[in-house]
């Protein structure tokens, strides 16, 4: 294999590893945002609230059985200088809780826009683990 080919191959390496940590990244984002409830969502309503409590059910955070995190899944992908991060859900309520809906009356409540966000944060830090763990 000649020195061309070498770099070649071990870019398209560092991008399979990059794209492996920024799954798991997004995926612990999610998740993080879920259990530590740092997503900033509107409190409960009192009506929901007195409806959780007679349902015997949590009434100090909206998860009722966790199906919308554990459905929640990401993919990312690196061609050249192109870097996708899709965000895959296939709850109904999904796009509800992510962007609101005035016909079911759901407030805004997004969990993957913030858990994007702190990965997008964290990009560079990433890359660099990764880089000096191939080097």
């Amino acid at each position: 294999m000649d020195y061309e080919q070498w770099v070649k191959e071990f870019k398209m390496e560092v991008a399979r590893e990059i794209e492996k940590e920024l799954t798991a990244e997004v995926d612990d984002n999610i998740r993080y945002g879920f259990q530590k409830k740092k997503l900033g969502w509107k409190p409960l309503s009192k009506d929901y609230q007195h409806y959780k409590k007679k349902e015997g059910r949590n009434t100090k955070g909206l998860i009722y059985h966790g199906a919308l995190l554990k459905a929640t899944d990401s993919r990312v992908n690196i061609e050249g200088k192109t870097l996708r991060i899709k965000v895959f859900n296939n709850m109904n309520y999904a796009a509800d809780h992510e962007f609101g809906s005035k016909k079911k009356n759901i407030p805004k409540r997004p969990f993957i826009k913030p858990a994007l966000e702190k990965t997008q944060k964290e990009l560079p830090k990433i890359i660099e683990k990764v880089v000096k763990r191939m080097i």
